[in-house]
């Protein structure tokens, strides 16, 4: 967000209530069938060129995770509140079937499943992969989940797979999902560099054709082994385009589709452009600032930090990025969940702009204004805001905290730092006072979000070595709650701890913004749905 303008920043001081967001996206034009074409190619952007295929290999980065949809088997598909059920494409059913003495779910794998070389998809993919994903040797990307099972097993025939579980693990869904083939996950020096250029054996709609690191293009073409809906599409066309350049590509007739820069200049300029039409989704990406209240930091008083947060107007920062004018960028009051999620709820313990309680509260403390800033016992209340070089959205929010807290009597100097030397240097090793980050989510946060705030190794977090017992043992109630209202009670406690606490401080959720050409159908910012209905892209008829 680097080109948004200064002046954005001249908002009222106000917060506004945060309404549920609504799941639709924004100017969604659903084509029916018969009214797309067949054929064509569809030239997408990319966000990255793939470091490696394999989805699940601690390399892979961005560019593989929007690819492999399209490739390989996600067998849950997630509606637009990000509910979960079985992909019908590769599962006829997976039931929860005991939770005593042990939990266990089946999976009834769709007859018709195969990989494109003609093997069935069994329940040997499924049980290689579970030993993968807990073998040292593998470079996973995370085993979370992995780590409850006891056993993966055949079940009546090939097609069915039991499985049993160590512990309660309420987010199983998140499990098998992408499904890589066995002939990937049976060897660790296949799976560690065997897909590093290319993928070997998939099952999805598309298969892959070329991949050109030069010119940063990944070219897939219509799987004819495919046995769901045929795609409309003969290819789809992925090119790497720095977001900042993407309107261009519209423009200049280079690209079909773009994922856009979630600010409100880039879709400005891409609806200003003929002939394109823009969308906008929730995602699951947000923004949060970062509090260090490790012992011995400044702002280890838990009391230092609420009034701290009382003297910033979170609201103001949601309004100087989007201008109000953005649909789907919301305030947030949780910590765990989204707007638009199920079960999302504004937390009555969240921190409201109040800068006379701020200003009573660090009187109460004994930080005396001397001056324009407060002092005790002759130290300062000065706060370094660690921000990369260039940060664009970090640097319009340390600004906005600098001017806010300014009022309060508490000083803030933004320290901008290389961003390959952010976390290891600053945030891990504790030499900041505030810092904002952006997350990206999934559609299981308790278990994705556990890491952060609990004595999981995560050295790079300001809740490293916090160890609150109270977070800690919400955290494992909720990650072994099947009871989905019941955990969704427990998610509520935890953000009323972490509010308290207040280490972490919710900021915003950021919007999808997508641009697609005239004649583009059925593509559109598509929320938290997912995977994204690639049989029916294509072009109007």
């Amino acid at each position: 967000m680097r080109r948004l303008l200064l002046t954005l920043i001249s908002v009222l001081l106000v917060l506004p209530a945060c309404a549920p967001a609504p799941t639709a996206p924004a100017g969604a034009d659903e084509v029916p069938p018969e009214r797309v074409a067949e054929g064509g190619s569809l030239r997408w952007s990319l966000s990255e060129f793939p470091s490696t295929f394999n989805r699940l290999s601690v390399h892979a980065n961005l560019g593989i995770h929007e690819l492999a949809p399209a490739l390989l088997p996600t067998v849950w598909r997630h509606g637009a509140d990000g509910a979960a059920e079985p992909n019908p494409d590769y599962l006829t059913s997976a039931r929860l079937t005991a939770t005593e003495p042990r939990q266990e779910v089946v999976y009834r794998i769709n007859p018709k499943a195969t990989w494109n070389d003609g093997s069935p998809i069994t329940w040997e993919d499924f049980h290689a992969q579970w030993r993968a994903m807990v073998d040292p040797r593998f470079e996973v990307n995370s085993s979370e989940g992995y780590t409850e099972l006891a056993s993966v097993e055949r079940g009546g025939d090939d097609r069915e797979v039991r499985v049993v579980f160590r512990n309660r693990f309420a987010d199983w869904k998140s499990l098998f999902s992408p499904l890589l083939p066995r002939s990937l996950t049976r060897d660790p020096v296949v799976f560690n560099d065997g897909w590093r250029e290319r993928p070997g054996t998939t099952a999805g709609p598309f298969r892959f054709v070329e991949a050109d690191p030069g010119q940063k293009v990944v070219v897939l073409a219509r799987d004819e082994r495919w046995w769901g809906e045929r795609p409309k599409l003969d290819r789809l066309v992925y090119r790497v385009i720095p977001s900042e350049q993407a309107t261009e590509a519209l423009a200049a007739g280079e690209l079909d589709v773009a994922n856009l820069a979630p600010d409100l200049v880039s879709m400005r300029q891409a609806q200003a452009v003929n002939g394109v039409r823009v969308t906008v989704g929730p995602t699951r990406t947000s923004r949060h600032l970062d509090v260090n209240g490790r012992p011995g930091a400044l702002l280890a008083d838990p009391d230092l930090r609420r009034a701290v947060v009382q003297g910033l107007d979170r609201g103001s920062v949601l309004r100087a990025h989007y201008a109000e004018q953005v649909p789907h960028a919301r305030l947030l009051n949780s910590l765990i969940l989204l707007p638009g999620a199920r079960h999302y709820a504004d937390s009555p313990a969240a921190i409201a702009h109040d800068p006379d309680a701020a200003n009573r509260k660090l009187d109460e403390l004994g930080w005396r204004r001397e001056g324009a800033v407060r002092r005790k016992d002759g130290r300062e209340l000065a706060l370094r805001y660690v921000i990369p070089i260039g940060g664009g959205a970090a640097e319009l929010e340390a600004r906005l905290a600098a001017d806010q807290l300014a009022r309060i009597g508490v000083r803030v100097e933004i320290l901008p730092v290389a961003v390959d030397r952010m976390m290891e240097d600053y945030i891990g090793a504790g030499r900041f006072d505030l810092s904002s980050t952006s997350w990206i989510g999934s559609p299981f946060p308790v278990s994705e979000k556990r890491r952060f705030f609990t004595k999981l190794p995560w050295k790079h977090d300001s809740a490293e070595g916090e160890g609150d017992p109270v977070i800690r043992d919400l955290f494992a109630r909720a990650t072994e709650e099947l009871d989905e209202r019941r955990q969704a009670e427990l998610i509520h406690q935890l953000d009323h701890r972490m509010w308290t606490i207040a280490y972490k401080i919710p900021l915003l959720q950021r919007p999808g913004i997508v641009a697609a050409r005239a004649g583009v159908a059925n593509v559109h910012a598509f929320g938290y749905a997912h995977p994204i209905p690639y049989s029916r892209l294509g072009f109007r008829r």
